[in-house]
């Protein structure tokens, strides 16, 4: 649990919050803006610290969309009411994943074949690229939910990985993978079916193994994600929360009311039509949500931003689909190694369904944060198998 290269990147990320946090927080003070985001066309904060405060007095606010404003009322209560005080519980929530992703790396690395130089490296590369993320670092010192969010689900895949390896306490590990799905429905139900949907991925087409295991662990966690989402009030399999968004006209709605106004806009329209459209159009969406602003979608100064960290996903998944060559890489043909496309499909399902209902260069720099994170990790540890000399063939290399 005391990885070195967790504990180091962590602590350089706890840091860089506090540090920007504070200036960040001292700017919206100067600027008028209270301590809140100091952006004009933001108020999702605003709207958590009004309602927290109506909690807080005891009225019935009727906001069921997520647990956030219940938790900063609790909050409240014991250090009364303070944006700078919300603001340092979301730092170290997001420290704690940044510290657990680094632990994913080593999980994985080791699982896939990596030796101990090679996960090491992998470790430190995903610390760094977690720890200096920008738009993560701009949103883990902001009062809003999204910390909360990449806490939970970043424990959740941790804790998947080690029942999937059969190591730590099975019991616990059980009832953490348990509770944090409950804490993601909590704040982003829509990341509950990423989750649910990347792993019945892995599991079917990708995992390797023994039928009967495959199909004991299928059982497993269909039984988990089908009783769950009842006690969240969101029906079996989440029925409830499922059906209403299969009616187009709805996901269309939600799209151009929520996610398609202002000037952070890309103005992509997904077309129902038929499926050539349908599949172009929402292609592209994907694509946005996942490397947007590209260049030409950059429409104002603050979207410039975002501009670079874009570029450079986009090139770090190019240099991903570049041919070997000679390069070396694992070939091994056991369990382990197809664990690593979990965090890649992981992360392509959860953008997938952001690309349904998001139209915003702003909101994508936010919602996709937890699937960058899983990308950078998932690249590290390809990166380190690829083209990192392994401890065994430094040592050869010297005995020449």
């Amino acid at each position: 649990m005391f990885y070195k290269p967790a504990l180091q990147w962590a602590s350089i990320a706890l840091l860089i919050r506090l540090i920007l946090g504070l200036l960040i927080h001292n700017y919206s003070l100067q600027v008028g803006f209270k301590g809140f985001v100091p952006m004009s066309n933001y108020g999702d904060d605003i709207l958590y610290w009004d309602l927290a405060e109506q909690m807080g007095l005891g009225y019935d606010t009727g906001y069921t969309i997520n647990l956030y404003p219940m938790f900063l009322a609790v909050l409240f209560q014991l250090t009364g009411p303070s944006i700078l005080a919300a603001k340092l519980v979301n730092m170290m929530f997001n420290v704690v994943a940044i510290f657990v992703t680094v632990l994913i790396v080593k999980e994985v690395g080791e699982s896939s074949g990596l030796d101990r130089r090679q996960t090491r490296w992998a470790g430190n590369v995903t610390g760094a690229l977690l720890a200096l993320y920008p738009s993560q670092i701009f949103y883990a010192v902001q009062m809003i939910k999204d910390p909360f969010l990449i806490f939970a689900g970043t424990i959740n895949l941790y804790l998947a990985i080690l029942i999937l390896r059969g190591k730590g306490r099975k019991t616990w590990n059980l009832s953490g993978w348990f509770l944090t799905m409950l804490g993601v429905v909590a704040f982003r139900p829509y990341t509950l079916i990423a989750l649910v949907g990347s792993w019945l991925i892995y599991l079917l087409f990708v995992w390797k193994t023994k039928i009967s295991r495959k199909i004991a662990v299928l059982v497993v966690v269909l039984l988990v994600v089908g009783v769950l989402p009842y006690f969240a009030g969101l029906g079996f399999f989440a029925s409830n929360y499922i059906a209403p968004w299969l009616d187009v006209e709805k996901v269309s709605e939600f799209r151009k009311n929520g996610y398609s106004t202002g000037g952070s806009a890309a103005d992509i329209t997904i077309d129902y039509s038929n499926p050539i459209s349908f599949f172009q159009t929402y292609g592209f969406s994907v694509l946005t949500a996942m490397f947007g602003p590209f260049p030409w979608q950059v429409k104002s100064p603050i979207q410039v931003i975002a501009l670079p960290e874009a570029l450079f996903a986009l090139a770090m998944s190019l240099v991903l689909l570049v041919p070997l060559g000679k390069a070396r890489r694992k070939v091994a043909d056991r369990e382990g190694q197809s664990v690593p496309y979990i965090l890649l499909i992981f992360s392509v399902v959860l953008v997938g369904l952001i690309g349904l209902f998001s139209d915003s260069i702003g909101g994508n720099t936010r919602l996709r944060i937890l699937s960058w994170n899983m990308f950078f990790a998932y690249s590290a540890i390809v990166f380190a198998g690829r083209y990192v000399s392994s401890k065994k063939s430094a040592s050869s290399l010297k005995r020449l």
